[in-house]
């Protein structure tokens, strides 16, 4: 290819499963990475090699590559939709990204379990669907550059975001639209601090908590696991069996071990 010439990898590779290695001698320019290495779940990509700032379609480009790994920076200046582009890579660690242009952002990095960092290094000010952005990035503790003033979908987006701590409700009453209603779901720590409190008040925000749920939301949770969008791994800390409750209940009630999810096993 030539100097200034850019090719359309759109669908290029899609769910090529057993694909373990590409080699690209000489960078390349891209201008479409829409489903282009969706569920290469083997492969590694050779980031140094592709060059990604005219690329004017992200979505799914990167979903389900398990093997990307570490700290990736990547240059999306020009993509207005980045729709899941690293969904499900489980094996980032930080992500720092260039997207000024992006209208939709909608599950950027959903499901990507492992990602403890993420940069945006311009305003998504352009950007009006953030729906599920950081969704179930349970080990993300830092997120900076975040700016969504024109966002009208913001469902879940930071839902079971549990290490962002304080962090994560202060993030939702930043980008809360005036008269919001936050719905806190699940047990928090006991301490919180929360410096955008005015913020509260002046944008008449309502604020509830739950433990509860609705039997679809069992329906829902199921069929996101059957089909892998939710991983299980790591939740379940202990099986035992239905006549073992009560020292189940003296384990967690004396904290014996540390517990996470408990699976308890009736037979019929």
């Amino acid at each position: 290819y030539g100097e200034n010439t850019s090719i359309n990898m759109s669908g290029m590779f899609y769910n090529c499963t057993n694909l373990t290695e590409l080699v690209i001698e000489n960078t390349i320019k891209v201008n479409n990475l829409n489903g282009a290495f969706n569920n290469c779940s083997k492969l590694t990509i050779p980031f140094d090699k592709i060059d990604t700032s005219v690329v004017t379609d992200a979505r799914n480009a990167f979903a389900g590559c398990k093997l990307i790994s570490g700290d990736i920076s990547i240059d999306l200046s020009e993509a207005p939709d980045t729709y899941r582009t690293f969904q499900n890579c489980t094996g980032i660690n930080s992500v720092t990204v260039n997207c000024p242009k992006t209208v939709v952002s909608q599950g950027i990095v959903d499901g990507t379990t492992n990602l403890t960092s993420i940069t945006f290094m311009s305003s998504l000010d352009q950007c009006t669907n953030a729906q599920s952005m950081f969704y179930n990035c349970a080990k993300l503790v830092t997120i900076n550059g975040l700016n969504l003033p024109k966002a009208t979908n913001l469902t879940t987006i930071f839902y079971g975001c549990t290490s962002l701590s304080d962090d994560t409700l202060n993030n939702i009453l930043e980008i809360a639209k005036r008269g919001s209603r936050i719905v806190v779901i699940g047990v928090l720590q006991k301490v919180y601090n929360i410096p955008l409190l005015p913020d509260f008040v002046q944008h008449e925000l309502s604020l509830s908590g739950t433990t509860m749920y609705v039997p679809q939301d069992y329906r829902d949770m199921i069929d996101l696991m059957g089909k892998g969008i939710i991983t299980t791994k790591g939740m379940v800390s202990h099986h035992f069996q239905l006549e073992d409750v009560p020292k189940v209940l003296n384990m967690i009630d004396k904290r014996l071990e540390k517990t996470f999810k408990v699976v308890i096993t009736v037979n019929e």
